[in-house]
């Protein structure tokens, strides 16, 4: 933080990508306090911490773009940390556009649905899923990391100077498909 204050004086834009997500089936209930904290610890006060960091930085006018997931909103059985902790970047994106609103600092969320990524390569080579998610998903592919940069810079720039508080989705259509 303070070597990015020392070369630049301010921070315009931040993107709060956080995420990791257990290997395996993780029942909330019966998966250990140490799975649950993990997941929680880098989700959603991964999300926090740098918004604490460089908060006394933040530019008037700053964009802050938070990455939460499709999972805020639909319930995964063997995934509840992650679910849960995507639901709390979700709500923080919310309270934090209020609370910074002031300052006339935007604050966002993008919610990626299926995207091609490391982290989302063992569920999707699965047997069979990759097609299976295509199938229930609107527009009939797999998103790219692309799709989701493309929302980021949107919500970064200028042109959506006037939103606040709001959560794109980019998943295809799938959020509305009612999985």
């Amino acid at each position: 933080a303070q070597r990015v204050v020392a070369a630049h004086g301010r921070v315009d834009i931040m993107v709060l990508a956080a995420a990791i997500v257990l290997p395996a089936d993780h029942r909330v209930l019966t998966d250990s306090l140490e799975s649950w904290n993990r997941v929680l610890d880098v989700n959603l006060t991964g999300t926090l911490l740098p918004l604490r960091v460089f908060e006394s930085h933040f530019s008037e006018g700053a964009s802050i773009i938070t990455i939460t997931s499709g999972e805020y909103q639909h319930a995964t059985p063997g995934n509840g940390a992650y679910c849960v902790a995507k639901s709390g970047v979700w709500m923080l994106t919310k309270t934090l556009a209020l609370e910074l609103a002031h300052r006339h600092i935007r604050v966002n969320a993008v919610a990626p649905g299926f995207i091609e990524t490391p982290m989302t390569k063992p569920f999707l080579d699965a047997s069979g899923r990759r097609d299976k998610v295509a199938a229930i998903t609107p527009l009939g592919r797999i998103g790219q990391p692309r799709d989701v940069a493309d929302a980021v810079s949107w919500l970064a720039g200028d042109q959506s100077s006037f939103v606040t508080g709001t959560t794109i989705w980019v998943d295809g259509g799938i959020a509305v498909n009612e999985r």
